[in-house]
């Protein structure tokens, strides 16, 4: 999938954000099947922040193949180690339950198994490093994963 860039870019201190779409349209990934590998969190954060990463055992093809279109310093990618990183704010997701009924989000998100809808904001760009901007914008809470049993 190609990404149209803006022509404009927005600069916020070292970093500068560049908004995207597809076509003149806004970039949505729909993942399904998604488990939460740790409670969503913010680098250095105490734990109050709204705005935090979600990190899922997802890896989707579009977006590596958004990444690779990239250019400029190396790509920070959204996808490691079988993982995709994106961003939710906690204040504005909307979440239902597997019945597509709004619910509450939970308390602790890890081990849920979920249905998702993000859309790709834009490219973030430093001086050494550039990569995608994914928000999460809908979940779909389906069950908790079981916990895997005692090793020994």
């Amino acid at each position: 999938m190609a990404l149209d860039l803006s022509k404009t870019e927005k600069k916020n201190g070292s970093v500068t954000f560049t908004a995207c779409s597809s076509g003149g349209k806004a970039i949505q990934l729909r993942l399904e099947n998604l488990r939460v590998v740790w409670e969503p969190c913010v680098y250095g954060g105490d734990g109050s922040e709204i705005r935090k990463t979600s990190v899922t055992d997802e890896v989707a093809q579009t977006g590596a193949a958004m990444e690779k279109s990239l250019e400029g310093p190396p790509v920070s990618t959204r996808l490691k180690e079988d993982v995709i990183k994106a961003k939710i704010s906690l204040d504005k997701v909307r979440v239902f339950d597997s019945a597509r009924n709004r619910v509450e989000a939970p308390e602790h998100w890890r081990g849920w198994m979920f249905n998702a809808m993000a859309t790709v904001r834009g490219r973030w760009q430093t001086r050494t490093l550039t990569g995608l901007c994914l928000e999460t914008t809908d979940i779909q809470l389906l069950r908790q994963a079981s916990e895997p049993g005692c090793p020994f």
